[in-house]
Formats: C-alpha cells, structure tokens, sequence
C-alpha cells in the first residue's frame, strides 16, 4: 500500500478528532491512518473503527460517515 496523503493537522488547529477505519474495503480499497501533528501544541485523537460493530452494522469506509454524524455533531456543538 501507498500511503501518500498528508496527514499532517497544520500548526493553527488545536483539537483534530480522525475517525477513521484502518483497512482497505472492497470494492474501493479505501481506508484511512492516523493523523499527524505539525506542532507539539495541537492535540490528535485517533479513533480507529475497523471491523468494530455500530449500531449492528460493521464499520467500513462506505458506511463511517452514516455511522458517525450524531457523534461528529456532539463534538462540534461541545467545542463552540
């Protein structure tokens, strides 16, 4: 595997929260990593969901976003 996106969170961000599930899925092969701060000062939660079970569902790249958006939105309004 390729991994050749940045994942580096830039130096201006405070809190970065990446949900992402780790392992290639058919039929995209997609998949996410963990991020990456540019400076010691921004925090980096890494949450990895491969193969964990939401809501009865398996979490796959195709579906993460579906699964995640009540949680995603949680941590907005508790951050503004």
């Amino acid at each position: 595997m390729v991994h050749s996106i940045n994942r580096q969170v830039s130096a201006n961000v405070k809190k970065n929260i990446n949900v992402y599930q780790g392992s290639p899925n058919f039929p995209l092969r997609s998949y996410g990593m963990p991020a990456v701060a540019e400076v010691v000062g921004t925090a980096i939660e890494n949450i990895i969901l491969t193969k964990r079970i939401m809501r009865g569902v398996t979490v796959s790249h195709s579906n993460i976003e579906m699964l995640m958006v009540n949680q995603v939105i949680s941590w907005i309004i508790a951050a503004v």
